[in-house]
């Protein structure tokens, strides 16, 4: 499956293209999306399909709802037709992303099942940085020498935090190592 996925609400515009097996479990999309973004894993995650959520379920809360994402292949949750669907991440900053499915298959199909990077555009912003307004809050300072904040960010999240840079060959390398 061709995957393109956008982190919503931030400038500028972080996307992602992935070629991932049809069986992906949603654990291992999770995973490959961590991985693909330059997120942390530092926090729960959760897809929403079709009204449903799927993630890691709370043992201790008998009311939950969320389902297994560990159990749970992509193309059962998304019953083969759905094209678009929502992954959230973190849920105190709140990183919604969505991720359509531009190919179901044909000539991007891999036999190997192997996850790739067909394109990257624009870092994701710092873990905890305060969600889509502490992000923008954050690229002020950092833009900005004379900023209040601006030094306590630029020690906080690194002198050299350019938006724009991805590490790209990184991110495939990563990917190629991934075991799924």
């Amino acid at each position: 499956m061709q995957l393109r996925v956008e982190l919503l609400d931030v400038t500028p515009q972080v996307l992602r293209r992935l070629i991932v097996p049809h069986d992906i479990r949603l654990s291992d999309l999770h995973t490959v999306l961590q991985l693909a973004l330059g997120w942390e894993n530092a926090h729960l995650y959760e897809f929403r399909i079709n009204g449903v959520g799927y993630g890691v379920p709370d043992a201790d809360d008998p009311g939950e709802s969320t389902v297994d994402a560990a159990g749970t292949p992509l193309m059962e949750a998304t019953r083969r037709r759905t094209r678009a669907f929502e992954y959230l991440y973190d849920f105190g900053d709140g990183w919604q992303h969505v991720i359509t499915v531009e190919s179901l298959g044909g000539r991007w199909e891999d036999p190997a099942g192997q996850v790739r990077l067909l394109d990257a555009q624009h870092r994701v912003p710092p873990e905890d940085v305060g969600g889509a307004l502490g992000y923008a809050a954050f690229l002020a300072a950092m833009a900005d020498p004379a900023h209040p904040e601006h030094s306590a960010m630029r020690k906080w999240a690194g002198k050299d935090f350019d938006p724009s840079a991805v590490p790209i060959e990184w991110i495939r390398a990563s990917l190629a190592r991934l075991k799924i």
